[in-house]
């Protein structure tokens, strides 16, 4: 069974301006009364006996009505479609073939498929080609209303076995539906015919968001009629010339450079930068011998039955050869396959039902030989874009797609720094570190890893500031890296070893990946001993005491995702921490700080209820960068909105004023200058402090103020 069917597609409005003259070319047709419905063939179908008559005669009342027949099939099924865009409607680019015998003749073609196309049948009587109904072309043109408004009808003028059809319909538009008229009776029935050009009727290609990796965006294409990718879009256009024989490797592709042409009914893979489809233009190319229009062609069956067309035989398409892969394998033959029904010369009466077309995608198909074979079509796996998604058994195969015999990825895995990879990677996409990682602490499942000191931005000391963790004796050298969570199997397995590492990133401000590949080996060091961090570094990485000589103190920032050891913080209830107030040698400077802390990965039973508010507490944390989805903001105290913590330890309260490598309390703090002056506050310059503890110990420490 064979059914015309034309749409409209509604859209924006446009202010086109339409031309005088129509010749050969690509447009878009637009209706005058609807004005944002685009004339757009969506379906290869019509149906033959309905239209012409029976198949075992030709009865005059039937070959009278059969334009009249076409109007009822539209009625019941046309729909009007809304795409989001027009502009990448690939049925909306109309090509007007001009018909010999008069120059207001014009075959209306979209995607290789004619009115002449879906309108051609026979019936073959007693006498072999007693009747053939060669395609339908229609008239277009300029009406009298009005400089560039035109009118397209078709006409069936046939003298068949003593039987004369001869009516005539204006194709229109009413009520969002394809309507045949015998008349052009109002604007229901005018169009304009806008040409596709690169300034304001476009024709583009639009991405799919989910086929996503490194910041690009993928869909497939395959158009009847060539085209060329100007140097102004964004788009990058591959074919496929080798698949890999091992499933799941990677296939060959070659990208077509930006000004070449791409072959009609040359399946492609479509890269783009953008998802705004008017910033992914594309040129359509027609050239007779070089470039044509690809269009189905078949010689008229005398198997004794009325017959819908079939395309029996093969599509030349210029350009392709066999080094390109999908071509090669699936789409030779055009409009081969639309559904999992086998169609067999026996056709019968039952042909109508037994195998046609389905679906809104007329286009190119996959051959009608991929029934119990496995093909592929665009998908994502494990952040990779590539042929994984298995097309099932029946499923209607888009026109507009390429396929794959191979389940393969498009592209290699990049291969970078973990320091490049969470400063400039892009979420959801695939990575190898090519660097080593040690394996350093195993949290909630989560395995939390480490570079070796390749922090892309280390915090550096400014000649002018004060060390201030190395002056009061916490911490005189840091461990300056990038930090992941890995989700990986067994993680307790990779703790203290060096690791290689593949997987999908995450998320980014906090370093997250999931591992699709990992190797363990005997780590490059001895282990990881966890920054000390007080809450004054929360704040950035220097602060100006506001007391005594106002000095200006350095302090290392913490890492996102990093394992550290947190002291000096004193609860302030709500799950806010600050820096303790000054005390012995705790805090002289003054310094402000404090940072948000949740109890998500405190051990069972403890939360942040098990801090008594006022306490001075050290634990083990990991640290996060505040997120919106994190903490409320808090800037009371100089508390930092810009981290948060995550305890880990049961707390510890330290007391009073100790240090964290110590719980003697202090009970005097001596300064000298080198000229051996003493006194209880701090030389400018250059200081000899000498700490003395309850217990009569004493500590000396050179610092400088």
């Amino acid at each position: 069974m064979k059914r015309l069917t034309f749409v409209f597609i509604c859209i924006c409005s446009f202010t086109f301006i339409a031309i005088a003259a129509i010749n050969s070319g690509f447009y878009r047709i637009r209706n005058v009364n609807a004005n944002t419905e685009y004339l757009s063939i969506v379906n290869d179908s019509i149906d033959a006996q309905t239209i012409v008559g029976s198949a075992s005669s030709l009865a005059s009342d039937e070959g009278a009505a059969a334009m009249g027949r076409v109007g009822q099939y539209l009625d019941i099924d046309i729909k009007t479609t809304t795409p989001n865009d027009v502009y990448s409607n690939i049925g909306s680019i109309i090509y007007l073939e001009q018909q010999s015998g008069s120059t207001k003749n014009f075959d209306i073609i979209a995607q290789g498929v004619g009115l002449k196309y879906i309108s051609y049948c026979a019936y073959v009587g007693s006498s072999a080609g007693a009747y053939v109904l060669d395609g339908i072309p229609a008239t277009i043109e300029e009406t009298s209303s009005g400089s560039g408004i035109y009118t397209a009808k078709v006409t069936l003028n046939k003298s068949v076995q003593g039987y004369t059809i001869n009516q005539t319909r204006y194709l229109g538009d009413v009520n969002h539906k394809l309507t045949l008229s015998e008349t052009a009776s109002d604007n229901s029935y005018y169009w304009y015919i806008e040409p596709i050009n690169l300034t304001d009727n476009y024709f583009c290609v639009a991405p799919i968001q989910q086929f996503a990796q490194y910041g690009k965006y993928y869909t497939t294409l395959r158009t009847a009629f060539s085209y060329k990718v100007p140097e102004a879009s964004n788009v990058k256009i591959y074919k496929a010339t080798g698949l890999p024989s091992t499933a799941g490797e990677v296939a060959t592709l070659v990208e077509m450079t930006k000004g070449s042409i791409i072959p009609a009914g040359m399946p492609v893979i479509v890269e783009s930068t953008s998802l705004n489809t008017l910033e992914n233009i594309l040129e359509p190319y027609y050239n007779a011998s070089t470039a044509p229009i690809v269009k189905s062609v078949a010689s008229a069956s005398t198997s004794g039955w009325l017959i819908p067309r079939i395309s029996s035989a093969s599509i030349t398409i210029s350009g392709l050869t066999n080094s390109d892969v999908l071509y090669n394998n699936y789409g030779r033959h055009g409009h081969d396959a639309y559904t999992a029904a086998t169609h067999t010369s026996g056709y019968g009466s039952s042909f109508g039902n037994a195998w046609y077309p389905k679906g809104d995608g007329i286009g190119f198909f996959a051959t009608k030989e991929y029934h119990g074979n496995t093909i592929y079509k665009l998908g994502i796996k494990d952040g990779r874009v590539g042929f994984w998604d298995m097309v099932e058994q029946g499923e209607i195969i888009n026109g507009n797609e390429a396929y794959s015999p191979i389940q393969c990825a498009l592209f290699p895995i990049k291969e970078e720094e973990l320091k490049t990879i969470v400063n400039e990677g892009y979420e959801n996409s695939p990575y190898v570190i090519s660097n080593n990682l040690f394996g350093v602490k195993v949290v909630d499942g989560i395995l939390y890893a480490k570079d070796y000191g390749m922090y892309e931005t280390p915090s550096v000391r400014p000649s002018e500031a004060i060390d201030y963790m190395a002056q009061v004796n916490l911490q005189d050298a840091y461990d300056q890296s990038n930090w992941v969570a890995l989700n990986v199997t067994n993680p307790d397995s990779y703790v203290a070893k060096d690791l290689k590492v593949t997987g999908t990133l995450l998320r980014k401000p906090n370093p997250e990946m999931t591992v699709s590949s990992i190797t363990a080996s005997n780590p490059a060091t001895s282990g990881y001993t966890p920054n000390i961090y007080i809450p004054a570094n929360f704040m950035g990485e220097t602060q100006t005491s506001t007391v005594g000589n106002h000095n200006t103190y350095f302090f290392v920032s913490p890492k996102p995702q990093e394992y550290a050891h947190i002291t000096w913080a004193v609860y302030g209830g709500n799950g806010k921490f600050y820096v303790a107030a000054p005390e012995g040698s705790v805090n002289q400077a003054q310094l402000k700080g404090g940072f948000v802390a949740y109890d998500a990965f405190m051990p069972s039973g403890a939360t942040l209820s098990s801090f008594t508010v006022g306490n001075t507490y050290e634990f083990d944390a990991i640290i996060q960068r505040n997120t919106a989805s994190k903490a409320t903001p808090y800037t009371e105290g100089g508390l930092s909105n810009d981290w948060v913590v995550y305890p880990l330890t049961t707390p510890s309260v330290i007391t009073a004023v100790s240090d964290v490598n110590t719980t003697k309390t202090i009970s005097g703090i001596k300064y000298f200058n080198l000229a051996g002056m003493a006194s209880d506050v701090p030389f400018d310059g250059i200081n000899i402090r000498v700490t003395t503890f309850s217990d009569g110990s004493k500590q000396t420490t050179k610092v400088m103020y």
